[in-house]
């Protein structure tokens, strides 16, 4: 059974997160777009001209939210897109509460908060869906930012252990090829095994091994 990581698990509530997000979005633009273009023929747009007004107010809330993302990804500023957001975002919300009740009769209503705010509730969901997108993925490339950090310093600093590796490789072979020709001259001189490891600083058994290889493999006769 192949088993989760933490980058595969983030990915997956990311792509569901982004989902989500989206699938509210689409809903709040819908029913914030109905009740502004009713608002809008309600105080005097002409009925086949009233969808204009949400395409101006619920359209810019998404043209510079969609802008905003972009900025976002690119890793640059996106505050006067986000500022565009916020404002389109009160017109929305205020044409969604005169849709519900007129502005003449809402100080003397009873209760007129609450059908208000059900009103508001799609363009405040709509800018918060957005917010949030921003946020995700602002978080999104700075964990993305971190992990390529840090896989830079853990390559560096394997590079560095590999790089100390070969240099003690090199530092052995050294030492033992002067070991080896050391313990050949003092051989050569009729040394014993015991002197010549006196001499050298080693063991017995580690010149007895050097003399192993030191000494030539005798020749096979083939009858």
């Amino acid at each position: 059974m192949k088993k989760i990581g933490t980058r595969d698990l983030y990915l997956g509530l990311s792509v569901s997160n982004v989902s989500i997000v989206l699938t509210i979005a689409v809903f709040a633009f819908v029913a914030s777009f109905r009740a502004v273009s009713e608002a809008a023929e309600l105080y005097g747009v002409a009925p086949d001209l009233s969808w204009l007004v949400p395409c101006f107010i619920d359209g810019g809330i998404l043209a510079c939210g969609v802008s905003a993302l972009r900025k976002t990804m690119a890793e640059k500023s996106c505050w006067s897109y986000r500022f565009g957001v916020f404002a389109f975002s009160l017109a929305s919300v205020a044409a969604n509460a005169l849709h519900v009740i007129p502005l003449e009769e809402a100080w003397t209503a009873k209760n007129f908060w609450i059908p208000v705010a059900f009103a508001m509730a799609p363009a405040l969901i709509l800018a918060c869906m957005i917010e949030g997108l921003i946020d995700q993925i602002k978080d999104s490339a700075e964990g993305i930012a971190t992990r390529e950090e840090v896989d830079a310093k853990e390559a560096q600093a394997q590079a560095l252990r590999d790089q100390r590796e070969m240099a003690r490789i090199e530092r052995e072979a050294t030492a033992k090829a002067l070991r080896l020709s050391k313990v050949q001259k003092l051989h050569a001189s009729g040394n014993s095994p015991s002197q010549i490891a006196s001499k050298v600083g080693v063991s017995r058994k580690t010149i007895e091994r050097d003399l192993k290889e030191i000494q030539p493999a005798p020749l096979s006769i083939v009858a």
